[in-house]
């Protein structure tokens, strides 16, 4: 059977297909574009939910923070009223938090105690006279002790002591807090306490038989004043 030849197209039907391409074409582009609209959607919405998220941790944080603040002042009252007298009254700082009058102490090499110029309050209600630690006002103190004992002279106890009005003329001494120590090591003690105006106190460690650490991180001593006091 003899071939035939082909059929030329007549250019009708070329410009359909033509058209047809054409249109796939756009259609493929139409989608990619949607692809990409939704993706940038997708974004956009992501972004905005971290944003969301964010302002709300933020927010519990500072009401969190609030509250923990008036938790701690509701317990530190609490702890004034239950220490003190109900005859007495406090008179904190102006913004209603406690005072910040302080003293520390350490041991230098001449064997005394000395007052530490970069932990120490100079515009204080606590001064350093005389080796003693003085208070000049009436309050509510909290005291605080480490001595560190590195070697043994000889056989004996060490006693640490913290004295209140030794060696003042008619004013019978009291000891505030005490501890003893056998060996070598450290020594630590702390104590919430009313000391009155005028009133002294000195850290004494006797029967020096172990020779103590001079570091500063090792043998010292201090004083905080927690809330002024003022009698009715």
């Amino acid at each position: 059977m003899p071939c035939l030849p082909p059929v030329p197209l007549s250019r009708d039907v070329l410009a359909t297909d033509q058209n047809f391409v054409n249109w796939k074409e756009q259609t493929k582009q139409s989608g990619m574009s949607y692809q990409g609209n939704i993706r940038f959607s997708l974004l956009l919405g992501w972004c905005s939910l971290l944003t969301f998220a964010m302002v709300i941790i933020a927010v519990v944080l500072a009401t969190g923070t609030t509250f923990r603040g008036q938790q701690r002042s509701m317990g530190e009252d609490n702890l004034t009223e239950n220490i003190l007298p109900s005859t007495a009254s406090f008179r904190g700082s102006p913004t209603g938090q406690p005072l910040t009058d302080h003293i520390h102490l350490i041991y230098d090499v001449k064997n005394t105690w000395k007052p530490s110029s970069f932990l120490s309050d100079k515009n204080s209600f606590i001064t350093f006279q005389n080796n003693l630690v003085k208070v000049k006002a009436a309050g509510i103190y909290y005291a605080y002790v480490q001595v560190t004992f590195l070697h043994r002279k000889a056989d004996g106890e060490e006693t640490v002591a913290l004295v209140m009005n030794e060696n003042i003329p008619d004013v019978k001494p009291r000891k505030l807090m005490e501890a003893q120590k056998h060996g070598i090591g450290t020594v630590s003690m702390s104590k919430v306490m009313k000391l009155m105006e005028n009133d002294c106190v000195n850290l004494i460690v006797s029967n020096t038989s172990m020779i103590f650490s001079h570091e500063i991180s090792n043998t010292y001593w201090g004083l905080f004043m927690l809330a002024k006091m003022e009698d009715k």
